[in-house]
């Protein structure tokens, strides 16, 4: 049985068809990443990214910042993903995803979809600029931003997503 899911704009112009092959989902969805990571006790984002992966299948590249999701990416050969993945500088991921939706655009490859997976940090704050103008020039990709709320791997420090006075109060107990 398959499904659709279609990504639309504010004009309802249809973005992304996504189709969702349910049976080929049941059987390899669940082996693009490997298992055991190293993502933090409790942490929703390995979910998060085994859910993408159900949904947009194996022809998939993805992309992460330095960030919490890094973990995923690793370094060198050293990876989780069992998909094409890179790891972006931290303020240009939405720059990097620009460039490689138009070079799969020029090649004609509709079937793949770019994907960034990124912090609050990397999206609001210092990656904002980025990701502004790439939505701007209308590049197709998807940009997910995992908003926990502060940099975690920097020791709690706030980004411009953290309610206010969240972290004073978690510093104030120290």
């Amino acid at each position: 049985m398959n499904k659709t899911l279609e990504l639309k704009d504010k004009n309802e112009k249809v973005l992304y068809p996504i189709w969702i092959d349910t049976k080929r989902r049941l059987n390899n969805m669940t082996n693009l990443i490997s298992k055991g990571t190293t993502t933090c006790e409790g942490c929703g984002m390995e979910l998060i990214a085994r859910s993408i992966l159900e949904v947009l299948g194996e022809n998939t590249i993805i992309l992460t910042p330095p960030s919490c999701s890094a973990i995923l990416t690793g370094f060198g050969d050293q990876t989780c993903w069992k998909i094409p993945s890179f790891q972006s500088n931290l303020e240009n991921i939405a720059a990097y995803c620009s460039g490689i939706s138009t070079a799969l655009e020029y090649q004609n490859r509709k079937d793949t979809y770019v994907v960034a997976l990124a912090g609050d940090g990397g999206t609001v704050d210092i990656g904002l600029q980025a990701l502004s103008g790439a939505i701007e020039r209308g590049h197709r990709f998807i940009y997910i931003c995992y908003d926990n709320e502060a940099y975690m791997n920097t020791g709690i420090q706030r980004s411009g997503s953290t309610p206010y006075r969240s972290v004073d109060y978690y510093y104030s107990r120290w």
